[in-house]
């Protein structure tokens, strides 16, 4: 019998972790540089996003084949085979194939059984997070569904243009990949989860610009992602708000937790967001 607790019952765990990146690093200065010689200065943006350096696929490289070597070293560190997972989840915002599922392909290498569930999913930034939720989910519901392996891989770096100051020194590459295992006598699990959708700027960072069928209908050279009016600071008050409310409906406070994992868009966002729940760096 699994337990509850908040939102969701308990009796899920983490059963191991890997991450693959590509060899290809480029640090600070490669892009101070880059756009030196285009007679730009970039030292206030770089200081503003925080990123000290970028995983950079090469061509041989993109996010199926870093969801591949995620997932094989994930089940290594596990200790299981792909026989052992009953679903399988890649989540990607730059997919290497649109048709078949990227999934597919990572089935077969890690030879999965034929009764698997699996599927892509593509949520942009809030990807990983939504596989996992919906992971966890199905491992409670699904009475065949005991392991669970979810991968999220991007090759963002392919989006980016070259002359474009914010996209070209931002972007990087990498995959990650979790067993997420059933287990009712382990307390472990997802105590809650809350969303919030504004598609007020929905069309401010755009990939292919025109739509899939203007880019394959006139076959456009690869300009990159087009980025407008966008930062993420209004993600800073949601997270806030939505820290309180979760921990309010567990019956915690900011003093039970001994790790907070912010995924941001810039540094800038995580300082403002660690002032205003008022919590130390430690």
């Amino acid at each position: 019998m699994m337990k509850e607790r908040g939102m969701f019952m308990l009796g899920v765990q983490i059963e191991s972790i890997a991450i693959a990146r590509p060899e290809q690093v480029r640090g600070n200065d490669y892009y101070l540089e880059h756009f030196a010689r285009r007679g730009k200065d970039i030292s206030r943006l770089l200081e503003k996003v925080g990123r000290k350096t970028r995983y950079i696929a090469t061509d041989e490289e993109n996010s199926l084949t870093l969801g591949i070597e995620a997932a094989l070293e994930a089940l290594r560190r596990a200790n299981i085979t792909g026989k052992e997972i009953d679903l399988l989840i890649f989540s990607s915002q730059t997919p290497e194939f649109l048709v078949p599922m990227n999934s597919l392909a990572i089935h077969r290498a890690i030879d999965g059984s034929r009764g698997m569930i699996n599927f892509d999913l593509n949520a942009n930034c809030i990807g990983m997070f939504l596989s996992i939720e919906q992971a966890v989910y199905t491992l409670q519901n699904n009475p065949r569904v005991e392991r669970a392996l979810v991968i999220g891989s991007d090759e963002l770096s392919f989006l980016s243009n070259e002359n474009s100051t914010l996209t070209y020194s931002i972007f990087g590459d990498a995959a990650v990949a979790l067993v997420l295992k059933k287990d009712p006598s382990n307390e472990s699990g997802m105590l809650g989860i809350m969303h919030e959708t504004d598609s007020e700027n929905y069309d401010e960072i755009v990939y292919p610009v025109g739509g899939m069928k203007r880019l394959m209908k006139e076959r456009r050279p690869h300009e990159g992602v087009y980025w407008g009016r966008f930062d993420g600071v209004d993600s800073v008050a949601f997270a806030e708000r939505s820290i309180h409310s979760l921990l309010e409906e567990n019956g915690l406070t900011l003093d039970d937790i001994s790790l907070f994992c912010f995924s941001q868009f810039t540094l800038n966002n995580i300082i403002a967001l660690k002032a205003s729940l008022g919590i130390s760096s430690e």
